[in-house]
């Protein structure tokens, strides 16, 4: 079974991109999501796309550049998805 972290998400979306772990070092950005002062997502951009973990439903959402939502699932089925050879961008 696949871990779910910040590290599997950011390599999964990375390899949905096609980017090599250079470019991901490089130029995504990360922000950590604080609601009522307390830990509650992380959002991960690169390139216009944009991957926000819901840490605590373990949730996952994926917009495009143009803004419009590619896929809402489970953390752990979006990093499933990767190593199954599925593409959702």
């Amino acid at each position: 079974m696949a871990v779910v972290n910040a590290d599997s998400l950011r390599n999964t979306l990375g390899g949905q991109l096609q980017l090599s772990q250079s470019d991901l070092a490089e130029r995504m950005r990360e922000t950590l999501l604080v609601r009522n002062g307390v830990y509650c997502a992380r959002r991960f951009a690169i390139d216009g796309y944009t991957l926000t973990w819901f840490v605590e439903e373990n949730q996952v959402k994926l917009t495009g550049p143009d803004g419009k939502l590619l896929s809402a699932t489970s953390a752990l089925a979006f990093v499933h998805q990767q190593s199954s050879g599925r593409r959702a961008a």
